[in-house]
């Protein structure tokens, strides 16, 4: 799950230790910083099968023996396509160094950075599109840092102007009151 605090995520991809019961209670350490007085918590399922049932939330005094990395530099896109575009982030410090940099789409986790670079090749990306980027670091302890301001990058649009041929040859077999099978011969494309 992705743990935010106030809407910054604070611990990206944290995993939770799994119990064999539902009588069964584990719990979960995640370091973050909290301002004083209201303060909102929010974890966010980063797989399909959901998160945890989370009973309890225990807020104790910080340590800093460990604090998390600086929020990255300023965020900026280069060599935009139609399926890919750079992403490029200042680079962030932390104590016992940067490990990694999580790259995120509108809150959901999209690629990751080694944390000894400052930039990424986003590629499998849909033309024409929007994308609402924004980049935290982690240190080995696994500490994040706040994320980076939101940037919007638009992928140029599809220069593929040929459409695939029909399909042909639709038949029909093992029909029932509530299913049909259908088949077909397969259209082809330009490969784009």
């Amino acid at each position: 799950m992705d743990i935010a605090v106030n809407g910054t995520v604070v611990a990206a991809g944290t995993a939770f230790p799994a119990t064999t019961n539902w009588d069964t209670w584990a719990t979960k350490a995640v370091n973050a910083q909290l301002t004083a007085g209201s303060n909102t918590i929010r974890a966010t399922a980063t797989t399909a099968n959901g998160g945890p049932n989370l009973d309890d939330l225990t807020v104790s005094g910080a340590t800093d023996s460990q604090p998390p990395p600086t929020t990255p530099g300023t965020t900026s896109c280069s060599d935009l396509g139609e399926n890919q575009l750079t992403l490029h982030w200042g680079a962030s410090t932390d104590n016992i160094g940067v490990a990694a940099y999580d790259i995120y789409d509108h809150g959901n986790k999209l690629d990751e950075a080694a944390g000894t670079v400052t930039s990424k090749v986003l590629t499998g990306l849909a033309p024409n599109t929007t994308y609402t980027l924004a980049v935290t670091a982690r240190d080995a302890a696994g500490n994040a840092s706040p994320a980076t301001s939101p940037l919007t990058c638009t992928t140029l649009p599809s220069s593929d102007s040929t459409p695939p041929t029909a399909p042909s040859g639709l038949g029909q077999s093992a029909v029932t009151a509530t299913s049909v099978n259908l088949s077909w011969t397969g259209s082809t494309d330009n490969g784009r």
